[in-house]
């Protein structure tokens, strides 16, 4: 019996790689028309409208404590699937449900850098993630991948949408 594949979507916050599992990814995005919210988090950068859908837009080097991100012509929107979308299996274990229900219908989409690539990876080569980690909050953080372009720390998408 093999290994289990996964794929991730991978994106770039200032020099770190990044990935996302792509079953918790509805679509990518480069519109970027962003309304701002009063009174919303430091990582709650707006709403976007995307095709007639409000998304919330998080602003994910806010949130991984690497700062606010500058938009530009490279940045990205990763649309999350919301958790009606997903399967029993696939849902992300303590999501606030009361956020992704309030928030613009359960969809939320997370500003990025640049949107990079789809990995598939051998699910035996994800590590813990480091444990002398300290640029990024280590709660975000789920495993890291060696590839020949540099590591790959994928997150734990329950842990971004989480209102601790």
């Amino acid at each position: 019996m093999g290994t289990l594949q996964r794929k991730f979507v991978t994106f770039k916050l200032e020099d770190h790689l990044f990935g996302i599992d792509a079953l918790l990814i509805r679509e990518v995005s480069r519109s970027l028309d962003v309304t701002p919210v009063d009174r919303a988090p430091k990582h709650v950068r707006g709403l976007i409208n995307l095709r007639g859908q409000v998304v919330t837009l998080l602003d994910l080097g806010q949130r991984l404590g690497l700062g606010q991100r500058p938009l530009s012509k490279n940045s990205g929107c990763i649309v999350l699937k919301t958790t009606i979308g997903l399967s029993p299996v696939q849902s992300p274990k303590n999501v606030d449900e009361s956020l992704l229900e309030h928030i613009a219908n359960g969809f939320v989409g997370l500003l990025v850098d640049q949107v990079d690539e789809v990995v598939e990876v051998d699910s035996s080569k994800i590590d813990p993630p480091p444990v002398n980690e300290q640029t990024i909050k280590r709660r975000f953080l789920g495993g890291v991948v060696r590839l020949e372009q540099g590591l790959l720390v994928t997150l734990k998408t329950s842990e971004i949408l989480s209102l601790e």
